[in-house]
């Protein structure tokens, strides 16, 4: 009877874990469609979905505190690369339902791949985004 009793809780647990990483593969997937939408209402509604307002933004050339203060930083690089688009290269991952990790691609209006990135994410308590920490590929373009 411990035996099943063991088993039940195991499947449980990876069970929950399982619809905790499929919720956090969504919010990834809506910030980051958050990085390619030009309209800023569209945009500012994608982070609210899934960017905390309280949350943390860095990469080499930024530090942003705030999800207001991210609507507003990602406009300003959309205006400097009109058109661009950003994918996932692959699935996210994650692990201990707080932290995970994935790998994106900007292409540019004519198909070329503009920036190479990975961005480290960190979930707070209701499972919104609170800090991503981004870094670029170096080798693009070069």
């Amino acid at each position: 009877m411990k035996k099943i009793s063991l088993l039940v809780l195991l499947v449980a647990g990876l069970s929950a874990t399982s619809i905790a990483q499929t919720d956090q593969a969504k919010m990834v997937a809506t910030y980051t469609s958050a990085w390619g939408e030009p309209d800023a209402a569209k945009r500012e509604a994608l982070l609210e979905a899934s960017f905390s307002e309280s949350g943390e933004y860095s990469d080499p050339t930024a530090m942003v505190e705030g999800r207001d203060a991210l609507v507003k930083h990602i406009g300003g690089f959309l205006s400097q690369n009109p058109g661009a688009s950003f994918q996932l290269l692959r699935p996210a991952e994650f692990h201990n339902e707080k932290y995970g990790r994935f790998e994106w691609i900007m292409q540019l209006p004519d198909g070329t791949v503009g920036l190479i990135g990975m961005d480290f994410v960190v979930f707070d308590d209701q499972g919104m985004i609170q800090q991503i920490t981004g870094f670029f590929e170096t080798s693009v373009g070069q």
